[in-house]
């Protein structure tokens, strides 16, 4: 890849039309460890920060491959969870029929379900339109949810898939915390109002505006169960140090509650991602915070396996370039049948290549801190085109941070050369030693 590559991301991210909410920041890498629970003024982490939200936003497009012909609600999110890598029907299962609609300029917005379970909204919804869409966008709702008591609204990951070309089914997902800290209601009020749509184009985007009153919700979540599970233990290190204090398994997923040592953060901090038995790595996301007495902040991951361990493993990085405004990413050109030694980030060995009309799927086994989530920065091509897994199949799990797995993309082209990127500590140390095993 050209030496000019940090350059070509730091222009990608000035270009992003994208917000910046706190759980994209949290997203990307283990830097953004620091930003779970509070805001930094430094403006150096304001670039990084833009920069790992281009790359989160840059997700490749859906494969129809992966198209199941099932009702609504359960195809849009089959498509999201395989997408992500989460195999659940929680939402399914659990969501609310709404039959809501709206119309305006052309459009028809129909609210079909809403699943909510104290933590996480995920509104499930269809758009019809007067005319034939535009197959080369996602058609994205711009909304705002006010609830009868202070809520803290974090809209996250939106998706969905064409039905025909007159209509659009997504999932919008987002996480809901009290302002002031406290646990939300089994029933929660408000108000749901949608502002427009967004057209999310490849390289481009346009807003339509639409003039909608707000529209009523009643979130009722008595009758999702849900498991908790003690954990009370502290990971330390010379400098730092992070409690873990329980976690509780429902139906959309996992969450992890956990506070940090104390609110200096330093040049050496501690991170954590949770491994699977049985899955591997499983994804997560920041979601709510209690303020201001103690930081504790809570981590949803995908639901685990049903009869497989699930540990914390805990690790130590530095962060000192992200203090300087200094970019560490590091590139390797991906060829078939190779090893990279990554240092103290772990092994990856790349197997079969195999380009197909409709996607392209690499078989990768990976070694050491790499195995967690390896290509959440990406592959790109020689023209800076991202790539990043649209679902992840076949693994095979030999231990702790130990897997091979096919990793499927979007079409690659077998005539370019393709690299596959990420980010470079200057300390990193897996606490091997402090593995805490959650069930």
């Amino acid at each position: 890849m050209n030496d000019d590559f940090d350059e070509k991301l730091r222009e990608m991210a000035k270009r992003s039309n994208v917000k910046e909410p706190e759980e994209l920041r949290n997203k990307i890498d283990i830097t953004c460890e620091n930003f779970k629970s509070k805001r930094f003024s430094n403006k150096s982490y304001a670039t990084v920060a833009a920069l790992f939200i281009a790359v989160v936003m840059a997700i490749g497009s859906y494969s129809s491959t992966y198209a199941k012909e099932i009702p609504f609600v359960k195809k849009v999110i089959s498509y999201f969870t395989e997408k992500y890598d989460s195999i659940n029907e929680g939402h399914e299962e659990n969501s609310q029929s709404e039959n809501i609609i709206v119309k305006s300029n052309g459009y028809n917005i129909s609210i079909e379900d809403i699943y909510y379970d104290r933590v996480e909204m995920t509104i499930f919804y269809k758009i019809k339109s007067d005319k034939p869409l535009n197959r080369e966008a996602k058609y994205l709702l711009e909304s705002e949810f006010k609830g009868e008591i202070g809520v803290e609204v974090r809209w996250g990951n939106q998706e969905g898939e064409f039905i025909d070309d007159y209509t659009y089914g997504g999932m919008y997902q987002c996480y809901l915390s009290e302002i002031n800290g406290e646990e939300l209601s089994e029933v929660l009020k408000g108000r749901l109002k949608i502002n427009g749509l967004r057209l999310d184009l490849e390289d481009n985007y346009e807003d339509i505006s639409l003039q909608l009153e707000s529209i009523p919700l009643i979130l009722d979540s008595t009758r999702i169960k849900s498991e908790e599970i003690d954990i009370n233990k502290i990971v330390y290190t010379a400098d730092y140090s992070t409690e873990y204090i329980k976690a509780t398994i429902n139906p959309a997923g996992m969450d992890l509650d956990y506070k940090i040592g104390k609110e200096y953060i330093g040049d050496y901090d501690i991170g954590s991602c949770l491994w699977d038995s049985k899955k591997g790595y499983l994804k997560g996301e920041v979601n709510k915070g209690k303020y201001p007495s103690e930081i504790v902040t809570s981590h949803r991951y995908e639901i685990p396996s049903a009869d497989g361990e699930v540990m914390i493993i805990p690790y130590r990085y530095s962060n000192r370039p992200f203090r300087d405004g200094e970019d560490n990413f590091k590139s390797i050109n991906i060829e078939k049948e190779t090893k990279f030694d990554l240092g103290e980030h772990g092994t990856m060995e790349i197997g079969n290549i195999e380009f197909k009309e409709s996607e392209t799927i690499m078989t990768i086994k990976t070694n050491g801190y790499i195995s967690f989530d390896p290509f959440r920065i990406g592959i790109y091509d020689n023209e800076y085109n991202r790539y990043y897994p649209i679902s992840v199949t076949n693994r095979e799990i030999y231990g702790i941070m130990e897997m091979k797995a096919d990793y499927v993309f979007k079409p690659m082209d077998s005539t370019k050369e393709y690299s596959f990127v990420y980010l470079e500590h200057e300390m990193l140390e897996v606490l091997e030693d402090q593995i805490i095993k959650i069930k």
